[in-house]
């Protein structure tokens, strides 16, 4: 497989299709080949790896340090089944007064097949620290 500047290229699992390289911008095809290249795509993984917590989309990163993380049960009120894992991610520092930390109540995607509580990390810590607020989360599938 060649790419936009015409070197073979080995190793390659996910390439750009040649029905859309022409249509993206060179520095994007460029940073495609040298980090993404290589990463198998979400839907070739086994389920058992995309379920496991890591990076699940090729670009994917690590979780970022947040103040506190903490997990809480609550009992099914209308329902049978077993109790929903909830997930908060607290900013570091002191929440701002009077009113406290503002709060986001995230639902991850993931065609209810990939995602779980734990793939959600890393957005859920992102959005924790960058919009300086509590994120809860739901394990759901």
């Amino acid at each position: 497989m060649k790419d936009s500047t015409g070197p073979e290229m080995s190793g390659t699992i996910s390439p750009l299709h040649e029905s859309v390289r022409h249509r993206l911008h060179p520095e994007y095809v460029e940073f495609y080949n040298r980090h993404l290249i290589s990463i198998p795509p979400a839907h070739l993984q086994p389920i058992a790896v995309s379920r496991a917590g890591s990076p699940i989309m090729a670009g994917g990163s690590n979780p970022l340090p947040v103040g506190q993380i903490q997990d809480y049960s609550i009992r099914r009120q209308s329902t049978t089944g077993p109790d929903v894992l909830v997930r908060a991610f607290t900013p570091d520092g002191p929440p701002p007064s009077p009113a406290g930390w503002p709060a986001l109540l995230y639902f991850h995607g993931g065609g209810f097949v990939f995602g779980n509580i734990n793939t959600e990390n890393t957005v859920c810590t992102h959005m924790c620290m960058r919009a300086q607020c509590v994120v809860i989360t739901a394990d759901y599938r």
